[in-house]
């Protein structure tokens, strides 16, 4: 019947946009902005009844490649060199036990693990829900090892080595892959988007830039809040008209 519904007051599907210089010009304030539009839109996603879980929230960035070797460097005193791709890894224990079945992968596309790291991370900021669930994350420092550097074959053996890693537990709930890619990487978790950069301690660093962000702040509907539910994922950002369980 007419006049029962005002479309103008129904909001309720995720809400997502990009940043971008047209230049291509890496800066935090890129950074910044996206966070800043991402804050903009926590009206778009559902809250939690601790008040500070939300339905998931995130970022893609280009890498910096600078930033990240020069952390690794400073943290480990290993050289990771140009050429390196990152896996953001979410995992349910110490990722150090699984890197034995991770190199031999890593090995059969032709990469090798130049480092890891655990994540900098503030788990004061996270309601009850989302610390209860609360994954472990790390990063893998992936190099090609093969003499002469292709982009393409680079990111084709990521993918593979992705999808072999994936089939260790087949379970999402256990191991996740947020991204693998030389050339991007994804921050996302089920904290409210005015606290991902308090979480994330990457982001509050200045010398932490990128020239494209796709920021996303999730509504859950056919599915629960997940850790890795929250968008958005490897390659993209909906609004929920593509909808999935898994």
């Amino acid at each position: 019947m007419p006049g029962l519904i005002k479309k103008e007051e129904f909001k309720d599907n995720c809400g997502f946009g990009l940043i971008a210089n047209i230049n291509g010009v890496k800066s935090h304030k890129v950074i910044i902005n996206s966070i800043d539009a991402l804050i903009s839109m926590t009206h778009r996603g559902g809250v939690g009844s601790d008040g500070k879980t939300g339905d998931g929230c995130g970022l893609l960035f280009d890498i910096d490649h600078k930033f990240f070797a020069d952390t690794v460097l400073k943290e480990q005193n290993i050289e990771i060199g140009e050429h390196f791709a990152i896996g953001q890894i979410f995992y349910n224990q110490d990722i150090a036990k699984l890197l034995p079945k991770i190199k031999k992968i890593l090995k059969s596309e032709n990469l090798a693990l130049a480092a890891y790291r655990r994540v900098p991370v503030d788990e004061k900021i996270l309601g009850e829900i989302a610390y209860s669930c609360l994954p472990e994350i790390f990063q893998l420092f992936i190099k090609p090892t093969e003499k002469d550097f292709n982009q393409e074959v680079f990111e084709t053996g990521l993918i593979q080595a992705r999808k072999y890693i994936e089939e260790i537990y087949m379970d999402d709930e256990k191991l996740y892959v947020c991204s693998m890619s030389s050339k991007t990487v994804v921050y996302k978790g089920l904290m409210l988007p005015n606290a991902i950069k308090e979480f994330y301690l990457d982001l509050n660093q200045e010398n932490f830039r990128a020239s494209t962000c796709v920021f996303h702040q999730r509504f859950s509907t056919n599915t629960s809040p997940r850790w890795h539910l929250a968008q958005p994922f490897r390659l993209l950002a909906h609004n929920g008209e593509i909808n999935a369980i898994r």
